[in-house]
């Protein structure tokens, strides 16, 4: 009984591992980021209109999904927190996700 309970143990083990390493990397939202390391960048996002519209613009829009990255282990890796999906400094190309025609070069300073 005993190994058996062993090995339905290792066999689930074994698929969460698997469903955690495979799977889409989800978004953990702005007042975590705020509350884990990035309080003054979030204070200062909530004074723009990125944080006042309907659909919020927020961390992970620009930054990409934090759940693979957010680890403080990971974060303390720059090239890990990259490799994890990180995207440390956004460029214009990812302004223009959204602002298409109405970008200017001053909108990557005014985010937070």
């Amino acid at each position: 009984m005993k190994k058996i309970a062993v090995l339905v143990l290792t066999v689930l083990t074994f698929f969460l591992f698997i469903f955690s390493i495979s799977a889409e990397p989800t978004e953990l939202g702005a007042e975590k980021c705020a509350k884990m390391c990035h309080k003054a960048e979030y204070d200062s996002w909530l004074k723009t209109k990125h944080a006042t519209m309907r659909h919020k613009v927020d961390c992970e829009t620009c930054h990409g999904k934090g759940s693979d990255y957010a680890k403080m282990w990971i974060m303390k890796d720059k090239e890990a927190a990259k490799a994890a999906g990180l995207i440390a400094k956004p460029d214009k190309e990812n302004c223009l996700k959204c602002h298409k025609n109405d970008f200017k070069e001053s909108m990557l300073k005014e985010c937070h």
